[in-house]
């Protein structure tokens, strides 16, 4: 019921900036005033925001949707119709490369799988920004360098697409929390061994109740290493993906880190709800599960879309009824998310909603391109800002819930961290991402978490498995130009799992 009760919040939020917008822009020309149909590859919920908002602000365009949730659906029944074990599976860039190279071809991109995006740039399919922007004179400026230099950074160094809004996470604190231990609140920019020693400074126990300092967000602790790993740069392959390497003193001293931060009970560890049920026999007690909202912990690394929440929790915006038992209200701010040395820019891992690129076999580049640029320019983002629960690109129109005022730079401060084993990967075995490897690191790491075995064990171990599934991988595309089913990490279907925001 919450899930529904959610997208029922989002859809409205949708329409509400639809007629914000309708009612800031009035009508404008297009390319050409003569009629024009311009396609648009989208999921349909994608198409109701945006698609429809171009033809209200462009009368003599209509646009055409050209259902991405049904080609997958499509591709979904294919796979499960396969009769032959040895037939490959079908994948979400077989559908793209489809669509974009077949006999109706859409104009306009949008791509919900960002780890297809480079071997999209890399088989030519889609058209270069950089002409446009240069002849048209649009104004990037704006645009946060998370955006901007991270959409770059997957089209190896050329910006093939644009994102109206994206997800990015920073470090909440508890002031109230701080206040009562005394401790000084934390800055922008400070490094995680700094977070670290204040984590241990806010660490204790209050009436049996045990108080952290610190949250990593959602997921096991090996998903919370995964984070600090990718913001270090370190990656366990060689560019080739043909050497595997993790038995390192780096990442031993990640691993230790971590596994010493819980045993010291500084990091919060998972939430028992078995625990929990039997302390408040049965009593409501909604957001009793989220470190940073129940008090539990004094400071959490959480994304921007959980603001409206806390807000509306912290100002009695909320009612489970009069027996439920809500949280006490404290003061909060943000800064930004933790760097891993003195002078870093690089924050955490940034996820892109809307990115929009140009077919490059258009049949209306030009209009595609207005399209783009309309829909990341400012009027849209000015008058999205007052509806959206998400990011904007364009910085400036980034504003909080009536009355907060919060660090909101600390939320596009820092440039994304790499996330290019994922996207390097897919783009060498075409349907497959080191998810399956990263999984028998997560069962090692559960060794020497446990004690079964020493961290310097559990590595060597990891090291000498991930190295045998690699070598499988490239062993199946040297027989076969590409892998067989049977030597999948991924999985049958070979779709990417999402990966677990903080």
């Amino acid at each position: 019921m919450m899930k529904r009760n959610k997208w029922f919040l989002i859809l409205a939020l949708l329409s509400m900036g639809m007629t914000l917008l309708t009612g800031c822009f009035g009508q404008t020309e297009p390319v050409n005033s003569q009629p024009k149909t311009l396609k648009v590859l989208a999921s349909e919920w994608v198409y109701r925001d945006f698609g429809q908002l171009f033809e209200i602000t462009h009368e003599n365009v209509t646009t055409e949707l050209i259902n991405m949730d049904q080609l997958y659906q499509k591709m979904y029944s294919q796979q499960q119709n396969m009769k032959d074990p040895n037939a490959k599976p079908i994948e979400p860039i077989d559908i793209y490369r489809e669509a974009l190279t077949g006999p109706n071809p859409p104009d306009v991109v949008y791509i919900d799988n960002v780890a297809i995006f480079p071997k999209l740039v890399e088989e030519g399919l889609l058209q270069p920004l950089d002409t446009y922007i240069q002849k048209e004179k649009y104004d990037t400026t704006g645009i946060a360098p998370a955006v901007i230099d991270g959409i770059k950074e997957m089209g190896n160094g050329t910006l093939y697409a644009l994102a109206p809004n994206f997800s990015a996470a920073a470090l909440f604190y508890n002031k109230t929390f701080f206040d009562k231990r005394g401790v000084e609140y934390p800055k922008d920019h400070m490094t995680w061994d700094q977070i670290f020693n204040l984590a241990r400074q806010l660490t204790y126990e209050e009436n049996g109740e045990k108080k952290y300092g610190l949250s990593m967000g959602y997921g096991d602790l090996y998903n919370q290493v995964q984070q600090f790993v990718s913001q270090s740069g370190l990656s366990p392959f060689d560019k080739d993906f043909k050497t595997f390497t993790v038995n390192t003193p780096e990442y031993e001293k990640i691993w230790s880190t971590f596994i010493d931060m819980q045993k010291q009970e500084v990091i919060a560890p998972p939430f028992n709800y078995e625990e929990q049920v039997k302390k408040n026999g049965g009593k409501m007690m909604p957001f009793v599960e989220h470190d940073f909202i129940s008090g539990r912990a004094a400071m959490m690394v959480m994304r921007y879309e959980e603001i409206r929440q806390l807000y509306d929790v912290m100002n009695g915006n909320m009612y489970f009824g009069p027996d439920a038992q809500m949280p006490e209200k404290f003061d909060w701010d943000v800064v930004t998310y933790p760097v891993m040395e003195e002078g870093s820019d690089i924050g955490g891992l940034v996820y892109y909603n809307g990115m929009m690129a140009i077919n490059a076999k258009a049949q209306e580049p030009d209009l595609a391109w207005e399209y783009v640029a309309f829909m990341n320019g400012d009027k849209v983002a000015k008058a999205r800002s007052q509806a959206s629960w998400q990011l904007s690109s364009r910085t400036e129109y980034n504003q909080p819930p009536a009355g907060l005022n919060i660090n909101m730079q600390a939320f596009t401060a820092l440039k994304p961290a790499p996330m290019q084993d994922d996207n390097a990967f897919y783009t060498k075995f075409n349907r497959l991402d080191p998810w399956s490897i990263y999984q028998v690191g997560q069962q090692e790491f559960e060794a020497a978490r446990t004690g079964q075995k020493t961290v310097q064990q559990a590595l060597a171990d990891y090291q000498k498995k991930g190295q045998e599934m690699l070598d499988n991988l490239n062993k199946g595309l040297m027989t076969n130009g590409q892998q067989s089913p049977q030597q999948s990490v991924g999985g049958a279907s070979g779709v990417r799992p999402m990966p677990v925001m903080p």
